[in-house]
């Protein structure tokens, strides 16, 4: 056994349990302690980026995570106020406006390139998670289990396509078509086994515990969920492919970097908010 599967097994051992306390027996305040825990990820999750596509951490890597906190506070207070939205556009006016100054540099050569680098930074990871609060503060709405059940539901599908991708990879693999380039460990096979294992754990999820999903929209989500995450951990990939780094960071053992623990779940997070809403309905 690897140590890097090692360190794996015991991050994941200490990760989940964790995930689940905060989640589960910690409920106070809007899910307070997860969502600090969100914000931290937020955080970690922008300097690294920042280091993969510009080399270096600046001041403005601190400002898009603050979204978390707009996004907390709104749901928490039930401010009628968009205040997501109004700090969302007042992040790109200063990200847009830096550029007036510091493009003179190279002559404004470099300003597209530059704009693009921060809209990616707003973006991903700050924006994605925002959407992780949108799904805990949904208890309000018509649905008969706390929110933090379903976001529960939502995780059990992202780990599942990931092991199960990994096994059906594995024992198949070697005989299936590659996914992606950008990816060579992606085989064809680990991508299809993913999904049908995801839409097996659904149903059985749906029958068991979360009848008032339905079956039809268990499925949905189970793919939607399984091609998000996929897609996440693919645009992570892509990232560290064009800047030549293995891992976005070190700060989890076993697994590299924040972003590349939460490109999967993130990425799927806005789609499960969505489907969930209109299961309320």
């Amino acid at each position: 056994m690897t140590k890097n599967l090692i360190q794996r097994i015991i991050t994941t051992s200490i990760g989940i349990p964790l995930v689940i306390c905060l989640l589960v027996l910690l409920p106070q305040f809007n899910f307070l302690g997860f969502s600090i825990l969100a914000f931290i990820a937020a955080i970690l999750g922008t300097r690294e980026l920042e280091r993969l596509i510009i080399k270096k951490n600046t001041f403005f890597s601190f400002l898009p995570p603050l979204l978390i906190v707009f996004t907390y506070l709104q749901l928490l207070l039930d401010i009628n106020l968009p205040l997501t939205d109004f700090y969302l556009v007042f992040l790109l006016l200063i990200f847009f406006s830096k550029e007036i100054f510091l493009g003179e540099k190279d002559n404004f050569k470099t300003v597209i390139s530059a704009i693009g680098n921060s809209l990616i930074m707003v973006f991903y990871p700050s924006f994605l998670i925002t959407y992780v609060i949108r799904i805990l503060a949904l208890n309000s709405i018509n649905l008969p289990k706390t929110s933090a059940l379903y976001f529960l539901f939502m995780l059990i599908l992202v780990f599942s396509n990931d092991i199960f991708a990994y096994i059906w990879g594995m024992s198949l693999g070697k005989n299936s078509k590659k996914l992606i380039k950008v990816s060579p460990h992606k085989s064809l096979a680990g991508f299809i086994g993913g999904h049908i294992s995801s839409i097996v754990i659904s149903l059985a999820l749906v029958y068991f515990f979360y009848p008032e999903i339905g079956y039809l929209m268990g499925t949905i989500m189970a793919l939607f969920t399984s091609f998000t995450a996929n897609v996440g951990d693919l645009v992570e990939s892509t990232l560290k492919r064009s800047t030549s780094v293995k891992d976005s960071g070190s700060i989890v053992p076993g697994r590299g970097g924040v972003l590349d623990s939460i490109d999967s779940i993130i990425f799927s997070t806005p789609f499960f908010y969505l489907f969930l809403v209109l299961t309320s309905l």
